[in-house]
Parts: structure tokens; C-alpha cells; sequence
């Protein structure tokens, strides 16, 4: 299972607040839609995050 992030995660990584962080995820998860994947609205999967915020993704 890939690591998840959710509103919260996503307020302490960029250091905004959540109405922000909301926008973001929802963005995010309409490229996913888009390529044809299911979404878990309000979450985004932690690697694509990192990758679309140009953050480097350390897996644990």
C-alpha cells in the first residue's frame, strides 16, 4: 500500500493553511483523474505530491 498524505500532511509540508492545502490536493487528484486513476478525494498519494511540487520523495 503507497503512503497517503492528507490535508493536514499537506498544511505542514508547504507551511500554508488548509483552504490552500484543499486546493492543491483537489488539483492533484484531477491530473490523476484525468490519466485514468482512481482518487481517494481529500488525499493524495504522498510520491505524486512530492513529484508535482518538485520536492524530493525519501520512502521509507
Amino acid at each position: 500500500m503507497g503512503v497517503v498524505l492528507d490535508v493536514n500532511d499537506v498544511c505542514k509540508i508547504l507551511k500554508r493553511k488548509p483552504t490552500y492545502c484543499y486546493k492543491v490536493i483537489r488539483d492533484l487528484n484531477a491530473e490523476l483523474k484525468n490519466d485514468g486513476y482512481y482518487i481517494n478525494e481529500g488525499r493524495i498519494p504522498a510520491k505524486y505530491f512530492y513529484q508535482r511540487m518538485g520536492l524530493e520523495y525519501e520512502e521509507n
